[in-house]
């Protein structure tokens, strides 16, 4: 509202007194500010006084009271502009959690949904246009356990991405960076920084494109592109190539396998802190396909050593089936594989083989 020039000058200097026009580096001492007893002014608009039923530098009231007359501001003299509040990386602050923690990170992330119901509650009957968007994996959304949740599902948007939406997010990022004006297509735009359209993953298989050669392994996430070209990218500029070759890509692989494995290691420690011992008895089986029992009898093994602690086997077999570092693979066709980022809506499958994820192989040296 400081910065917007369609709301009434002498607002925006009063305003401008109270928040501070740099970015907010520490938000809870900010918020502690804005809720302290200090917090307020003698704030003047184009027809006198604000009018607000309390004084927001009243000494006597509590903070929400004061956070109140700030609403009441906001109902008076915002404009109908769209502002965004957005709430990023949630997930950081859970990777760093400890396990006894989990319970009052979850009350923190269910009042903040809460909040933003609130807020979308108390604007939607006028002309405001304020939008508080939460981004939160899904995995970390489902822990959350609320009497309202069900309310929030008319305001909820999952994003799931799939082939196309990847190679249109490609193929727009490669235009921006090659400095056109018109968006090109995925293949033009893929052509200008890989040499080749196909690629050969064995000496008895050929894959249709180097872009399907790549999302094996991946979890089909745009991050995971990005990492795996520039990787490729940096691997070609030390060897001075202005493009990227299909051995290339297939030397890269490797790195890239670290990089999946680090991730998931980080995203499934808050539920399973043994994850990196877990991720080891993969390894020991020596197959990317293997069965449930056969997984069992080596985590017994690491169980009785105390190696690991987790003691429920379904759940570690859930929680790596639930971040698609195994899938099933089908019965009669095993050339088809049913992964949770690609199925979001499936459950394991005990009674159907178990397969690693590809892009896996290289970390958990599964040849």
């Amino acid at each position: 509202m400081v910065k917007n020039e369609n709301i009434d000058l002498s607002v925006r200097e009063k305003l401008g007194k109270i928040y501070a026009p740099d970015p907010i580096r520490s938000l809870a001492r900010t918020v502690d500010h804005w809720i302290s007893k200090e917090f307020g002014a003698s704030i003047l608009g184009t027809g006198g006084v604000f009018k607000l039923s309390r004084d927001v530098k009243n000494q006597s009231s509590n903070w929400i009271e004061r956070v109140t007359n700030l609403e009441d501001i906001i109902l008076e003299y915002c404009d109908d502009a769209k502002y965004f509040i957005i709430f990023d990386e949630l997930d950081e602050d859970y990777r760093a959690i400890k396990s006894n923690e989990h319970t009052r990170y979850n009350y923190l992330l269910t009042s903040l949904f809460k909040a933003v119901q609130d807020v979308k509650g108390v604007f939607r009957s006028t002309k405001i246009n304020i939008c508080p968007i939460i981004f939160l994996r899904d995995d970390i959304y489902s822990l959350i356990k609320d009497a309202d949740k069900n309310k929030w599902r008319d305001y909820k948007i999952e994003i799931e991405w799939t082939s196309e939406k990847i190679k249109k997010l490609l193929a727009y990022r490669i235009s921006v960076d090659a400095g056109v004006r018109k968006e090109l297509s995925f293949q033009h735009a893929w052509s200008l920084i890989f040499e080749m359209e196909t690629i050969r993953a064995s000496s008895a298989r050929m894959i249709p494109s180097t872009f399907d050669y790549i999302s094996r392994s991946t979890h089909l996430r745009p991050r995971d592109y990005i990492r795996y070209i520039q990787a490729c990218a940096e691997e070609s500029f030390n060897q001075n190539r202005d493009k990227i070759a299909n051995r290339t890509i297939k030397f890269v692989d490797r790195a890239f396998s670290n990089y999946l494995k680090d991730e998931i290691v980080d995203e499934v420690y808050p539920l399973l802190p043994d994850i990196e011992e877990i991720l080891q008895i993969i390894s020991n089986l020596r197959k990317w396909t293997f069965s449930s029992l056969e997984f069992k009898q080596e985590y017994l093994k690491y169980l009785k050593t105390k190696t690991v602690l987790e003691e429920n086997v379904d759940y570690v077999l859930d929680i790596l089936y639930k971040f698609s570092v195994i899938g099933n693979q089908d019965k009669k066709r095993s050339e088809v594989l049913y992964f949770k980022y690609l199925y979001t809506n499936i459950n394991l499958n005990r009674n159907e083989k178990l397969v690693v994820h590809r892009g896996l192989f290289k970390a958990l040296q599964i040849w």
